[in-house]
């Protein structure tokens, strides 16, 4: 995902650019979440990002974004 690959950028420009593909679909919560939440819990069950085994596609992808609002408002708080 192009979003993903600009947050990651040290460039503010890259980064706002990449914040800007995630407002447009209401996933703005991604930048705080992706580095806060998944990197330091990347495959840990604490990590809503990562996928369960068996886990299909529909569920993972409501589980992650809820679980990633969810997350962040609870450190935001």
């Amino acid at each position: 995902m192009a979003g993903h690959e600009l947050i990651h950028k040290r460039g503010e420009f890259d980064k706002g650019l990449g914040m800007f593909t995630f407002t447009k679909i209401l996933y703005s919560h991604f930048l705080l979440e992706h580095s806060a939440g998944h990197h330091r819990n990347v495959a840990t069950p604490e990590d809503s990002a990562t996928a369960r085994k068996g886990e299909n596609f529909f569920k993972f992808t409501v589980r992650s974004a809820m679980g990633g609002i969810k997350n962040t408002w609870k450190r935001e708080m």
